[in-house]
């Protein structure tokens, strides 16, 4: 950041000047004329400029006043041979940054055009630093807005499992009723809080993973023994609506992962093929090797995605028009926290689907 630009209509003035400056380091350009200054100025802003007042056509105070609203950064040394101290005071009230009488001191032009770049250095710095304390001030807000999000929406899904939890409670203390009965009251109980603590750790995930602190467990391992397992459990709740889990594996699938996060994955992925599947249908999981990737796909035969909602898929707390066809609850959280975890591995979720033809929903990593 040395680069000075020195305007003079005097030839002899404008070389020796450009030459003096030249030896000490500074990179110099020269203009005979206010105009050629300024179109050199608008090519690439110079750092400082040294010039001359007094000068035919375009004076060099008209110079200041254009190059000052156009490029206020640029820091403006003035020169003339004249003396005036009305002038002089003029020139610093638009803006320049020194006033000097020719013929010049060529030790103070240097001093002058020294402390007027690191003027000129320190303030962008300045600025920059302004410009990063406004980055970080707008990146709390946004966390702090995200906070306040997350809370309400936290206490207004917790509201209501904890209600039922707290009215069946009272009835089975108040006692008086029958076996069944009570059973079915301890199953709605244990139903509300299994729904509590998978909202609950879906936001510790979600929390851990904005907050920077989301470490991975990383092990080689053959993904398709691990897809397999996670499939053989799925059938369980599968079964409850009358659908079919095909698996379809390829050998040798072996990845650098954390087994568990992928399970995670995995298991958000078919849990939701599942949930949104009509009675009687099948879901699909593959896998398959796609270049240096691994991939892993869940095919259902569901309702699909609508072109315009496909956005909302990764987001957090995103809800779709599509139902569970089970009066299952969603958190809105899983498929966010499954696309952290695949980027986590240096890989990538996605979808695809077309509406009322069902939806294959998958993630890639890299193979070892």
């Amino acid at each position: 950041m040395n680069n000075v630009l020195v305007v003079d209509d005097e030839p002899d003035v404008l070389e020796i000047t450009a030459h003096f400056l030249r030896g000490r380091g500074f990179a110099v350009e020269r203009a005979a004329n206010g105009a050629e200054a300024l179109r050199m100025a608008a090519a690439g802003p110079p750092d400082l400029v040294v010039l001359d007042i007094s000068m035919p056509g375009m004076d060099g105070i008209a110079v200041l006043g254009e190059l000052k609203k156009k490029h206020p950064a640029t820091e403006v040394i003035m020169v003339t041979a004249n003396a005036g101290v009305e002038t002089a005071i003029l020139c610093l009230k638009m803006g320049a940054y020194g006033y000097l009488m020719k013929p010049l001191d060529f030790n103070l032009l240097y001093l002058d055009v020294s402390h007027a770049l690191e003027r000129r250095r320190m303030a962008l710095e300045l600025d920059e630093s302004r410009r990063k304390l406004e980055q970080k001030v707008e990146e709390l807000r946004k966390l702090n807005e995200q906070k306040n999000r997350f809370l309400g929406i936290a206490a207004h899904d917790l509201r209501n499992p904890l209600g039922s939890i707290r009215g069946f409670s009272d009835f089975l203390l108040e006692g008086g009723l029958d076996e069944e009965t009570s059973q079915e009251y301890l199953r709605n109980i244990s139903g509300a809080s299994s729904d509590m603590l998978i909202l609950l750790n879906d936001l510790l995930d979600i929390a851990q993973m904005e907050s920077g602190n989301f470490d991975l467990h990383l092990a080689n391992a053959d993904i398709s023994e691990m897809v397999g397992t996670r499939a053989a459990l799925a059938r369980l709740s599968a079964a409850k609506k009358d659908i079919a889990v095909e698996v379809h594996l390829q050998e040798g699938l072996v990845c650098l992962m954390d087994q568990d996060r992928i399970a995670q994955v995995v298991d958000n992925l078919i849990s939701n093929a599942v949930k949104y599947s009509p009675h009687k249908t099948i879901v699909r999981v593959e896998t398959s090797r796609e270049g240096g990737m691994a991939r892993v796909t869940v095919r259902d035969e569901g309702p699909g995605i609508k072109e315009n909602e496909r956005h909302k898929l990764f987001g957090e707390f995103q809800k779709l028009s599509a139902r569970p066809t089970g009066g299952e609850k969603s958190t809105g959280l899983g498929l966010a926290i499954a696309k952290k975890i695949a980027e986590a591995h240096q890989g990538h979720i996605g979808v695809e689907s077309e509406a009322g033809k069902g939806s294959a929903f998958y993630f890639k990593i890299p193979l070892k």
